[in-house]
């Protein structure tokens, strides 16, 4: 009966340490599987990183440029205003030299007719 318990024990034994090298190595492949879920999450973070700052360089140069467009636009508003205003300006006096013309023109085509009759008496 010993040699029976004895032979039990080391079945027992032997199942305990198949089990135990089964769980040890089931427990390395977990190991190893959450060291890789690690790393990826460290990759995926960093690459997480990269395109927050990417992202953030991207909103800064658009910021910049859009500063820069704006103030173009403005100055391009300015000149169009003041070449509104010189038009304006050229328009009038065009106006009057065209007056002042016309006013020249009948003065002279008096004076014409006037020498015109001296000339007939």
């Amino acid at each position: 009966q010993l040699e029976e318990l004895e032979s039990q024990q080391q079945a027992v034994r032997a199942a305990s340490s198949l089990e135990l090298a089964s769980t040890a190595s089931r427990l390395e492949a977990a190991k190893c599987e959450f060291e890789t879920i690690t790393e990826k999450q460290s990759q995926a973070n960093a690459s997480q990183a990269e395109l927050a700052v990417k992202l953030y360089e991207i909103q800064s140069q658009t910021a910049a440029q859009r500063d820069a467009l704006n103030m173009e636009l403005e100055r391009t508003q300015q000149q169009r205003d003041e070449l509104q205003s010189r038009l304006g300006e050229l328009e009038s006096r065009q106006e009057a030299a065209r007056a002042a013309s016309s006013s020249e023109l009948e003065s002279m085509a008096s004076q014409l007719e006037a020498a015109q009759l001296e000339c007939q008496t």
